[in-house]
């Protein structure tokens, strides 16, 4: 560079620095701030003080007193949320920095509250509330009081100081103050609603701020992620929890708070379960973080809570060394801080049942018991849940009368009543529903097994009362909360108990339950068994009203969640809450009252359905129908050790037992004839031998009973493993001649004497009976699908969609709809869900030839598989979309099923998809349960034929298959290839329209124009 130049930079810039330093403020004060906002940031509190000396000492020198008491309050805000700061050192700051006189009242109320001293905390608010324009000191003292009692469970002056500081809201730096207010006395109060909103809520009002304060998000998401811990919400937990983590990094001065925000976060993937990696990494990232804190209670509390949690997590995971290792170093631990004592020893028996030492186990169980109850006392949820672990434990000892007290005990932890040995607790006083009837099935479990081993060791009185007990707890639970899959398996189990009750009072010879009250609980078992299949894995919510269903859970939840906080007053004695707990428990009945109403007007059969006010029919009432009918019912019940066959006519009821270790491995041989292919194919002399030797011993075992023999019809209702088996197959009787000799199409089959129709539970199969409605007509709507070459290679069903045959049969039978029957008929590329949803329920009759399905890759269980169109439509008729049909038809027919799940997902799948078209009020069904050929469209074709006769459902379908046998030769007469049809639903004859004969269109004017020219020409000619 030349020299000129050089001079001329060195010029200017020496002008630039000269001008710069008479423009800027005192660098010292400018860098003083800087420091002071990082070690606040920071929370580096020894910095923050002396920085802070340094401005308020700058600033005095040139009379800025409004600087220095926003700068105090600042500070104080920051020592007053410092739990490391002891109570002299804040009392010194708050005197040394004063801030302005609203705010000086404001942290004196929050330090008097802390310390206990409450008289000069109201003192100190009383001079506040009289201070005029004090609305933002107001909102933060209201709130920090709020947050104070929701945490010490005075929810009733939570919720009274929460309104307070709502009520003071003037702009949005005071709701900043208040959101986190709201989000604790929300939750404590049971308001998930309003939690959430307010979590949310204060999530955007820091992302909208100016200057984005990274730390105030990362504790707003790490709010957001114990709220959603709390609600058992786990998936959007590890979201927010992951938020939480972005946005805090690693900052200094954060240790315990970013190591708290790791625990959540692998609390969150541990509840997931089969996550164990995330869960044991971030685990360990949370040591690391423990490690750089000094000793103080909460930081030992924190490591206690991180062992125990990686101790379980090791457990989970048959980890056994790792797993003893941190509960080795949670002991340690515990022996100076005792904390989750009775976890450890819950995980020490998890670990000793693992290995096999169950003496080891039931001693630790024992310790955990005796733990919590110096925690908690005798009374509470968490002694009767030990109590429920120690009765299990005995149970698979074979303790039975160990097993019987424990759960006895653990009845009476949920009562506040005092323990007295022969009376069982008051149902009124039970909270904890779920954990009451598990502890009842537990207790009824024990008696019968003892009961069986000795009648006489036990009285019968005893038995009784506890059955009786277990089903009035489960109708109060049915009251007070809405349908779900925990109450319907122990409704189950509760019913199953009374049969097997039942029984042994006829085995010995005395009376338990009365005959009709066993049979009723088999029908109740039965129907809350299909409603759970029905239901799948998702509720059962409809688009249209989720407001309506996310309403009535959260009032369902509020009921639960203040009746347990009454029945904890009334343990505790706390006088003063019950009233308020009272009054919000009414509150939430109200509201739910009036949902439910809304509920009934809207979706009357979801009503009828879900909510057990399907009324089922008395003994003489089903009775009735049966002799009107002419027809016998069989009904099933599946338990664990054994089923049991109910036979009613119209003047007899009978029960039947068969143990499960003989009726099991038959079944499941003889369902492999119709579901192998090698065994379908079989047409050698020995799969035919092996198919006539168990079908004849199927029949002996299930069906076979003199009293229904000369019973033409009879209707099934199957359960378990006798769901999608065809029972037409059975022999009531095997060949002796030829027995080498494949002859499928001479057997004597049950077909040929009797009529069956099955049901899903003998109250549908009742209700179906007496239904009068009528269908819009009587015209078939036709959809069929070869599936060849139609659906899309790529979407969400990519997977499984390749693995469904094609099927080209389905158009032949459409042919011969369109020639015989009235109606519209769409093929292939016209056959899609937006038809199929747009003209369903016009139509009297409905056949779907295409898939009904249920693939193991669809988490929305079974579905139609249809065309696909333009429509914004998957192709894919869920269960969930079929329920939201109105169809309004006499019949419905499924052309094919093909699933590749196992035998009993595929049973539950198969029982959803005729659930869903009953509950869209189709009447009756015709669906296949097996995938079928080209030689099943022979049998529908013949049933329409048959229905268009007159016959009545379930004799056409018989008819249609016997005539099936008679032109059927070699292995085409297997019954895999005739039976795979079953006829649900009502079982009365329907009127099939005839084609209209066109032909008559053209006929008729051509002959009345040449009867016109004829008599036109004879009246000329009479002219003339």
């Amino acid at each position: 560079m030349p020299y000129h130049r050089l001079c001329d930079v060195l010029c200017w810039g020496a002008l630039w620095i000269l001008l710069c330093g008479f423009q800027t403020p005192s660098p010292s004060t400018d860098h003083g701030l800087q420091r002071w906002n990082w070690a606040l940031q920071h929370r580096q509190t020894d910095t923050l003080l002396y920085y802070h000396a340094s401005l308020i000492e700058q600033w005095e020198q040139t009379n800025a007193t409004a600087n220095i008491k926003a700068q105090n309050r600042r500070l104080l805000a920051h020592v007053m949320a410092q739990p490391t700061l002891n109570a002299a050192t804040q009392r010194r700051l708050l005197e040394q920095y004063p801030p302005e006189l609203e705010w000086a009242y404001a942290y004196r109320v929050q330090w008097h509250w802390q310390q206990q001293e409450t008289d000069s905390a109201y003192f100190y608010l009383s001079l506040l509330e009289a201070r005029p324009n004090a609305s933002a000191t107001l909102v933060h003292t209201y709130a920090h009081l709020a947050q104070s009692f929701a945490q010490q469970a005075n929810l009733r002056d939570a919720n009274t100081y929460l309104k307070r500081a709502e009520s003071r809201l003037r702009n949005a730096e005071d709701a900043l103050i208040l959101y986190p207010c709201q989000v604790t006395v929300y939750t404590a109060l049971g308001q998930r609603d309003l939690a959430l909103q307010a979590a949310q809520s204060h999530i955007r009002a820091l992302a909208q701020q100016t200057v984005l304060d990274s730390v105030a998000l990362a504790y707003a998401y790490d709010r957001l992620t114990q709220y959603h811990l709390v609600q058992e919400e786990y998936q959007a937990a590890t979201r927010s929890g992951g938020m939480a983590l972005n946005y805090m990094a690693d900052r200094m001065g954060h240790d315990f708070a970013l190591s708290q925000f790791w625990f959540r976060l692998a609390t969150a993937y541990f509840q997931l379960k089969n996550r164990p990696l995330e869960t044991l990494l971030y685990l360990r990232r949370v040591l690391e973080l423990l490690q750089l804190n000094p000793p103080t209670p909460e930081r030992q509390r924190a490591l206690v809570e991180a062992y125990c949690l990686a101790a379980g997590q090791f457990a989970a995971v048959s980890q056994r060394d790792s797993a003893e290792y941190y509960i080795q170093l949670t002991q340690t631990l515990q022996e100076e801080w005792p904390h989750r004592v009775a976890d450890v020893y819950a995980l020490q028996a998890m670990l000793a049942q693992q290995t096999g030492r169950s003496q080891a186990a039931g001693q630790a169980l024992l310790k955990a018991l005796e733990a919590t109850r110096s925690q908690q006392g005798d009374k509470g949820e968490a002694m009767a849940a030990r109590h429920l672990a120690l009765a299990e434990h005995h149970l698979a000892q074979r303790q039975y009368a160990l097993a019987h007290q424990a759960s006895l005990r653990g009845l009476w932890a949920l009562s506040y009543q005092p323990f007295r040995a022969q009376t069982l607790p008051e149902q009124r006083t039970l909270v904890a529903l779920p954990l009451a009837a598990t502890l009842g099935e537990m207790r009824m479990t024990a008696l019968l097994e003892q009961y069986r081993q000795s009648r006489y060791a036990l009285s019968k009185t005893t038995v009784s009362q506890q059955q009786a007990y277990n089903e009035q707890l489960m109708e109060q639970w049915a009251q007070q909360a809405a349908w779900n899959s925990t109450w319907a398996k122990a409704m189950r189990k509760v019913c199953e108990q009374a049969v097997a009750w039942h029984w042994e009072g006829r085995r010995n010879g005395g009376k338990t339950l009365s005959v009709e009250a066993a049979f009723k609980r088999t029908e109740q078992a039965r129907w809350v068994q299909f409603l759970s299949d029905l239901q799948g894995n998702q509720p059962l919510l409809l688009e249209q009203d989720s407001s309506l269903w996310a309403n009535l859970d959260l009032q369902e939840y509020r009921l639960g969640f203040y009746q347990r906080l009454l029945w904890r007053a009334k343990q505790q004695g706390a006088a003063d809450q019950q009233d308020w707990y009272q009054q919000q428990f009414s509150a939430a009945t109200a509201q739910r009252t009036l949902l439910l109403q809304t509920l009934e007007e809207r979706h009357p059969r979801y009503k009828q359905w879900y909510y057990n006010q399907e009324t089922a029919p008395s003994l003489e009432q089903l009775q009735t129908q049966l002799r009107q009918d002419q027809a016998a019912l069989l009904h099933y019940l599946e338990t664990p050790t054994a089923l049991y066959q109910w036979v009613c006519t119209a003047d007899t009821l009978l029960l039947r037992r068969i143990q499960w270790e003989e009726y099991a491995p038959m079944l499941l041989k003889y369902g492999r004839h119709f579901t192998n292919p090698r065994l379908r194919q079989n047409a050698r002399s020995g799969g035919f031998q092996d198919y006539c030797r168990t079908a004849r011993e199927v029949y002996y075992r299930l069906v076979h009973h003199e009293q229904i023999k000369g019973v033409r019809r009879w209707v099934v209702v199957p359960d378990g493993l006798l769901q999608m088996l065809p029972f037409e197959t059975l022999l009531t009787d095997i060949p002796l001649d030829n027995i080498h000799e494949a002859n499928y199409s001479d057997l004597a089959y049950l077909l040929r004497q009797h009529r069956l129709s099955y049901h899903y539970s003998q109250c549908l199969w009742w209700n179906s009976q007496r239904d009068t409605t009528q269908a819009t007509n009587h015209d078939v709507l036709a959809l069929a699908a070869t599936y060849m070459g139609t659906l899309p290679a790529s979407g969400p069903y990519t997977s499984w969609r390749p693995l469904v045959p094609t099927q080209t049969h389905s158009l032949a039978l459409l042919d011969s709809f369109n020639v015989h029957y009235a109606g519209d008929f769409y093929p292939n590329r016209y056959a899609t869900e937006h038809y199929l949803k747009t003209y369903a329920g016009q139509y009297g009759i409905v056949h779907w030839g295409c898939y009904g399905m249920a693939p193991v890759g669809a988490s929305e269980g079974a579905g139609i598989l249809l065309a696909p169109d333009n429509h914004r439509e998957d192709h894919l008729l869920w269960m969930g979309e079929l329920r939201q049909l109105t169809l309004n038809a006499d019949l419905l027919v499924v052309g094919n099923w093909w699933t590749d799940r196992p035998a009993r997902s595929a049973r539950q799948h198969w029982s959803q998809l005729g659930g869903s078209a009953l509950y869209a009020h189709a009447r009756a069904l015709l669906l296949p349960i097996w995938t079928q050929d080209s030689s099943s469209t022979l049998v529908v074709d013949a049933y329409y034929k048959n229905l268009a006769l007159g016959m009545e459902k379930d004799e056409a379908l018989r008819q249609a298959k016997l005539t099936y046998l008679q032109n059927a030769q070699g292995i085409a007469a297997h019954p895999a290839r005739w039976a795979g049809y079953l006829s649900l639903g009502s079982y009365q004859s329907i009127k099939v329209a005839a084609p209209v004969e066109y032909i008559w269109w053209f006929v008729l004017p051509i002959a009345f124009v040449g009867f016109l020219g004829w008599w036109s020409l004879r009246a000329l000619r009479q002219r003339r």
